[in-house]
C-alpha cells in the first residue's frame, strides 16, 4: 500500500512523479501563467483535509512557484498566477482575502481575486475593492444558505452586484459552477446567458472546464453558450481530454486557459468521468492497494498536463496553440499582455512583398473591401463568424466565404467527415470512393444531369464547362453575364480597346497573357440587359457556344429574364451554363 510522508517544505514526489514530470516537460512551453491557484495558511481552516494535512501550513508564491513549477519543467517557466483565497464556509473570508493580499503584493504579474459568500453586500468590501492587484471576483457554493450546497443555482452563491462591478472595471468573475449536471443544468445556462449579455464587460470563467469533472455535461452543454464572447474555461484539476475537447470545438482554444488547482494539484490521483457523475480516485480518499489498482499514483496536476496534451493532439494544436492555452490567453485576458490590432495589417504589408497582390484570390484581397481596415487574415471561423489575428471578433455578414460556404464555416459534420478522411489518409495512388458517393447525390439533386465531372475551383469548374460547350457546338463565341473567374476563356472580353469587363463587376482584370487571337470569343452583358443579350443574339449566333451568366446575385431576376435567355440560347443551338458558385448553389 501507498503511504504519504508528510515534509516540511511541502508534498513527496515520487519517482513515478518525476518520470512523468520529465515526459511532460518537453511540450510544455516554456512561459507558464497558472491561472487557477490558492494560496492559503492552514489557520483560516476550521479542519484540514488531507491534502492540505500533508502539505506545508503556509504557501505563499515562492513555495506554489516551486511545487508547481516541478510538474511543469522548472520553476523558472512560472511567469505569473491568478491567485484565488482557499474558500471555507465556516470561517470568515476576511482573514483569506488578507492573507492573499500580503502574498501578491509588489508582484505585479500576479492578479488576485476577491473572495465572495453569497451574503457579501458591495457596502461591506467597496474600500477594500480599491486595493492592490485585484482583477476580479471568487465564489463558492460552500457560502450558499442551501442545505446541500453541491446542488446550488449560480445566483444562490455569487451576488448579483459582483456582475455590475467587474463590468464596470473590466474584471473577471472566477465561477465554480455546480449541480449535478453542471454545465448541461437548464437553470446554469440560463443564468450564465441572461449575465454575460447583461454584462459584456465582465469576463466570466468558468473553472474546471465548467465542471467538466463529469465530461460529458461539458459537451451536451457547451453549445448553450454558443456565441458569448466574454466567456473563458480554465482546466484546473481536469484529468480527462473530452471536455477540453468540447470547449475548443466550440470556442477554439483561445477561450482555454491553464489552470493547476494547486494544491489540488498536488493530491495523488485523478477525477474520472463515472456513470452519471464523476469520482475522485485519489489516495486521501481511498486506499492504494495492489487488488484493486495496478501501478502507483501520480499528482493530479500531471494527470491534468496529460489530458491537455490529449485534448490537444485531437485538435491538432500546434506549439504556438499550446503557448497560448499555457501561458498567453490567460495574459490577454487579465491584460497583461498587449493585442496589437494592426498584427494583420503588418503581416499583409509584408505580403505584399513576396504574393502579387498580397493575396491567392482576387475575391479576398482586403484592398478590394477597405484598403488598411478589412482584416486580411483570420485565425478561426465557426458558422457566420471570423476571429482575426488580433483576436477581433466579426459576424460575416459580406460575401460569407465567396458565397460558396452554404452551411456556414467549420461545419461539424464537415469537419468530421474531413477529419475521418484525413486520418484514414486523404491521397492515394488509388481513388476514393466518396468521389462515386458524391456523384450520385449531385445527379439525385439534379435530375437533369446523367453525368458528373469534379473540380477544385469555381473558375477551373467554368472553365471545363465552357470547354464542354465549345467542344459540343464546336463553336468558340461565349456570351458572358457575370463573374467567372480569372483563366483566358473569360478574360478574352478584356481584350481590345473597350474593355468590356470594367464596370461589369469588377475593375482591372487585366488580360495581360491572354492570347490575341481570343479577342471576340467573348462577349459581355450585363445581368438584367435584356437588349444587350439580344443584340450578342444577333450578331453572333450562329458561333455562339454558350450564355455563360449568373443567374442572380444580390436581388432576384425579373419575370421572364431567365426564360427569354434560355428560349434564346437554345433557338441559335447554344447552351446555357449557370455558375452558382458565387451563390453557392442556394436557389
Amino acid at each position: 500500500m501507498l503511504t504519504h510522508e508528510r515534509l516540511e517544505t511541502g508534498w513527496t514526489t515520487t519517482e513515478e512523479d518525476r518520470a512523468a514530470a520529465a515526459e511532460l516537460a518537453a511540450r510544455i512551453p516554456q512561459r507558464v501563467f497558472d491561472a487557477h491557484m490558492h494560496l492559503y495558511d492552514i489557520q483560516h481552516f476550521p479542519r484540514l483535509s488531507p491534502m492540505l494535512e500533508w502539505g506545508p501550513e503556509r504557501v505563499g508564491l515562492a513555495e506554489w512557484r516551486e511545487l508547481v513549477g516541478a510538474q511543469l519543467g522548472g520553476p523558472e517557466r512560472m511567469t505569473g498566477a491568478l491567485v484565488l483565497p482557499f474558500p471555507a464556509a465556516d470561517l470568515p473570508i476576511g482573514p483569506k482575502n488578507d492573507y492573499v493580499a500580503a502574498q501578491t503584493a509588489g508582484h505585479p504579474t500576479a492578479i488576485r481575486a476577491y473572495l465572495v459568500a453569497a451574503d457579501t453586500t458591495l457596502a461591506e468590501v467597496e474600500a477594500d475593492l480599491d486595493g492592490e492587484g485585484i482583477g476580479g471576483f471568487k465564489c463558492y457554493h460552500c457560502y450558499s444558505a442551501r442545505e446541500d450546497t453541491q446542488q446550488s443555482y449560480i445566483d444562490e452563491f455569487l451576488p448579483d452586484w459582483t456582475w455590475q462591478v467587474a463590468d464596470e472595471r473590466g474584471w473577471f468573475i472566477m465561477l465554480h459552477i455546480v449541480r449535478d449536471p453542471a454545465l448541461d443544468d437548464p437553470e446554469n445556462q440560463r443564468q450564465i446567458r441572461e449575465k454575460c449579455e447583461r454584462f459584456p464587460n465582465t469576463q466570466l470563467i468558468l473553472a474546471h472546464a465548467a465542471r467538466g469533472f463529469h465530461g460529458p455535461n461539458t459537451t451536451r452543454g457547451i453549445a448553450s453558450l454558443r456565441g458569448l464572447q466574454n466567456v473563458w474555461f480554465d482546466t484546473s484539476a481536469i484529468c480527462e481530454a473530452e471536455p477540453m475537447i468540447a470547449i475548443m470545438d466550440e470556442f477554439g482554444p483561445r477561450r482555454l486557459v491553464y489552470g493547476s488547482d494547486f494544491p489540488v494539484s498536488h493530491q495523488r490521483g485523478r477525477s474520472i468521468t463515472l456513470g452519471t457523475g464523476f469520482a475522485w480516485v485519489a489516495t486521501d480518499q481511498l486506499e492504494w492497494n495492489d487488488r484493486a489498482f495496478f501501478g502507483q499514483p501520480i499528482q493530479v496536476g500531471l494527470e491534468e498536463v496529460r489530458a491537455i496534451f490529449h485534448a490537444a493532439d485531437r485538435f491538432g494544436l500546434n506549439e504556438a496553440d499550446l503557448q497560448d492555452v499555457f501561458c498567453d490567453n490567460a495574459e490577454r485576458l487579465l491584460g497583461l499582455r498587449a493585442v496589437d490590432p494592426d498584427l494583420g495589417q503588418k503581416s499583409y504589408e509584408r505580403a505584399l512583398t513576396i504574393i502579387p497582390r498580397g493575396n491567392h484570390l482576387l475575391s479576398k484581397n482586403p484592398d478590394r473591401m477597405a484598403p488598411g481596415q478589412w482584416p486580411p487574415y483570420f485565425r478561426e471561423a465557426r458558422g457566420c463568424e471570423v476571429w482575426d489575428e488580433a483576436g477581433r471578433h466579426f459576424f460575416d455578414c459580406s460575401s460569407h466565404g465567396i458565397g460558396a460556404t452554404i452551411l456556414g464555416f467549420r461545419d461539424p459534420d464537415v469537419t468530421r467527415a474531413v477529419i475521418r478522411r484525413v486520418s484514414l489518409g486523404s491521397c492515394s495512388t488509388l481513388n476514393p470512393r466518396e468521389e462515386l458517393e458524391l456523384a450520385d447525390l449531385l445527379c439525385g439533386l439534379h435530375p437533369w444531369a446523367e453525368r458528373v465531372r469534379l473540380a477544385r475551383t469555381g473558375g477551373e469548374t467554368m472553365t471545363v464547362a465552357v470547354r464542354i460547350a465549345r467542344a459540343t457546338t464546336d463553336r468558340s463565341v461565349v456570351a458572358i453575364s457575370g463573374y467567372h473567374g480569372w483563366h483566358d476563356w473569360y478574360l478574352a472580353a478584356n481584350l481590345g480597346e473597350s474593355d468590356a469587363l470594367r464596370g461589369h463587376l469588377m475593375p482591372g482584370l487585366e488580360p495581360l497573357g491572354v492570347p490575341r487571337e481570343l479577342r471576340g470569343t467573348a462577349q459581355v452583358f450585363e445581368w438584367g440587359d435584356m437588349e444587350r443579350f439580344d443584340r450578342i443574339i444577333a450578331e453572333h449566333g450562329d458561333r455562339l457556344a454558350a450564355v455563360v451568366m449568373e443567374p442572380c446575385r444580390g436581388q432576384d431576376p425579373d419575370p421572364g429574364y431567365l426564360e427569354h435567355i434560355r428560349a434564346e440560347a437554345h433557338r441559335v443551338g447554344a447552351l446555357l451554363i449557370f455558375d452558382e458558385t458565387s451563390i453557392g448553389f442556394r436557389l
